[in-house]
Parts: C-alpha cells; sequence; structure tokens
C-alpha cells in the first residue's frame, strides 16, 4: 500500500512531513519539489522503483495514485480558508519581498490574482483540477470532483485546528506503528490575526473562495463522525500530547548539536 500526502499550502502540511519522518515502516519514501503538480519526479521512476515507494509526498494535485503499480490511499490537511488564505497571503510577502504581490491587497491576492491562484486551492488540488484548468471547471463541479475523491481515495482529511487529533485519526486509520512526533515548523508569526482583520476582508475571502467553504465544512463534519468510531482515540490523544510535548522541548537542542556538527 503506497501512503500518499497531499501536501496543501499553509495548512500543516509541513509539520505533519515531519511528524511522517518518524514512520519506520515506511521502507522507502519519494518527494517531489514544490512546482512538480503532476509528480512528474514519481512517474518519471521506472515500475520496479515505484513499486518500492511506499510514501510519496509533495504539493501535487490528486490523481498521481493512478501510476503506482499497487494499491494507494492519501492522506491531507485542510484549513479554515479564511484563515489559510490570510496566512498564505502574508507568508508570501515575507517570500517574495521583490515582487509585484507587495503592492496587492489580502482581498486581490484571496481572489487569486497572483501567479499563485489561491482562490479554492484546497478544492482544486483535491478534485486534480490545475490552476489552468480552473476557469473551464464550474464550481459545483469542482465541488463534486472534490467530494467524491475525498470519499473514494481519502483514508483521512485532518484539520490544522485539530491537529493532535487528526494525527492520532491518521494513526488508527492507517495502523502505523509509530507516533508522529512533530516539531511546529513555517509558522507565519508576524501577521495580522483575528479581529485585525476587518470583517469587511474577511467576508470577501469568503465569497472568494465559496467552493473552499462548502469543502472545510464537509471536511469537518467527515473528521467528526470518523472520530466517533475510534473510541479509544481520545486516551491516545492525551497520551500523544504528553509525549509530543516532551519532544518539542528536546528536539530542537538536537538539531542545534547536529548543524554544530557539520
Amino acid at each position: 500500500m503506497t501512503t500518499i500526502f497531499l501536501h496543501i499550502h499553509k495548512t500543516g502540511g509541513t509539520s505533519l512531513s515531519h511528524a511522517l519522518r518518524w514512520g519506520t515502516q515506511f521502507a522507502r519514501r519519494h518527494w517531489t519539489e514544490p512546482g512538480d503538480s503532476w509528480a512528474k519526479s514519481y512517474q518519471d521512476l521506472s515500475e520496479k522503483e515505484r513499486e518500492q515507494v511506499d510514501l510519496l509526498q509533495g504539493h501535487f494535485l490528486y490523481g498521481i495514485h493512478e501510476h503506482c503499480p499497487g494499491p494507494a490511499t492519501y492522506i491531507a490537511m485542510v484549513r479554515h480558508p479564511v484563515e489559510r488564505i490570510i496566512s498564505s497571503y502574508y507568508y508570501t510577502i515575507d517570500t517574495f519581498p521583490d515582487t509585484y504581490i507587495q503592492e496587492m491587497t489580502l482581498e486581490a491576492f484571496a481572489a487569486g490574482e497572483s501567479i499563485h491562484r489561491e482562490c479554492n486551492a484546497q478544492a482544486r488540488r483535491i478534485a486534480g483540477v490545475s490552476k489552468d484548468e480552473a476557469e473551464s471547471v464550474s464550481s459545483e463541479g469542482l465541488f463534486d470532483r472534490a467530494i467524491h475523491n475525498i470519499e473514494d481515495h481519502f483514508a483521512c482529511v485532518g484539520l490544522l485546528k485539530r491537529f493532535d487529533e487528526s494525527l492520532m485519526l491518521m494513526r488508527h486509520l492507517l495502523e502505523w506503528s509509530f507516533y508522529p512526533l512533530y516539531l511546529r515548523e513555517k509558522e507565519t508569526t508576524d501577521r495580522p490575526r483575528g479581529n485585525d482583520i476587518p470583517s469587511s476582508t474577511r467576508e470577501a475571502i469568503r465569497r472568494s473562495n465559496e467552493v473552499d467553504m462548502r469543502l472545510y465544512d464537509f471536511v469537518v463534519s467527515r473528521f467528526d463522525e470518523q472520530i466517533k468510531s475510534q473510541p479509544r482515540i481520545e486516551r491516545d490523544v492525551s497520551r500523544f500530547r504528553k509525549l509530543n510535548c516532551l519532544y518539542q522541548k528536546i528536539a530542537p537542542w538536537f538539531v542545534e548539536q547536529y548543524r554544530r556538527l557539520r
């Protein structure tokens, strides 16, 4: 079974990627580069090489499972669309200080008026619709495709705001033998939050991301049902949080020592 981690930008995916490093049952992993939307680097492997990959992850679109020699299942994380857009906007400004994005308003960014095309990006990735194809697919068609793919091919779609629960649910559903410990990475801390963003701006983001809003509501409902189906999940989440709290205290020290020795 190949586990496919579909990493959606600014949904906690880097922290999940860190957690998956603990997966000793993953004998061979394949990471794709950020711009590799169709996971071409994986497709270019020989069939024998692809047979050996049991964890595939990257910022690609849904559909790569068709190139897996055997059975495959997806996992992903999603985030409330308004919060994701705000985080992505300020992260992009910090990352690309010399581009026209510096002059772009948050509303324009949310509407997809940049090369990043952030509007409904979560639905597009899960539906397997590229930026160039987005305008040719109706909102209803995009939503239906995303829901169909989740129900048929995603073992779990987690929620950033319930990150620890998401990891434990994945552990239960996919029968991981390891605890997916993680460090919080790539957090955009120096940005406006909550009530700092005018209500009119937040409403504009909602309008520009209507499909993502509907998709998010669906994922929350599905997530709640999956949690209810796991009677031991509450106990395991409590145990995991204590363990991960300790890990977050000691892991940075080991990382720093490793860097000094290099």
